[in-house]
């Protein structure tokens, strides 16, 4: 299951982040999402020992492909983390850290 959550943080910024740089008219090539997760306890999940086993810490990292101005696709990144329901409900739970590639 826990890989269930981060591939739908990953499947659902993808999306409204290909969905977001269409709406603003930027041609990006390709988008490619990297989502890692840490846990407080991966022995309490494991069910080995008590803890915590909630996440620590979730990395995002997108890779868009684009010649478009890197201001603009940016902008479409920030907007698209600000406005996702999931990660959302996950930045109240756990540290996270976004980072946008252009390649």
């Amino acid at each position: 299951a826990v890989e269930y959550v981060l591939g739908a943080l990953g499947g659902s910024l993808a999306v409204a982040f290909a969905t977001e740089c269409a709406r603003r008219n930027l041609e990006v090539d390709d988008v490619e999402l990297t989502v890692r997760g840490t846990l407080h306890n991966v022995l309490a999940h494991l069910g080995l020992e008590e803890g915590d086993p909630s996440f620590e810490v979730i990395h995002i990292r997108c890779f868009a492909s684009t010649f478009d101005d890197e201001t603009q696709i940016e902008a479409a990144w920030q907007d698209t983390i600000d406005r996702s329901p999931i990660l959302a409900t996950l930045a109240k739970a756990a540290e996270v850290h976004d980072k946008l590639a252009i390649v």
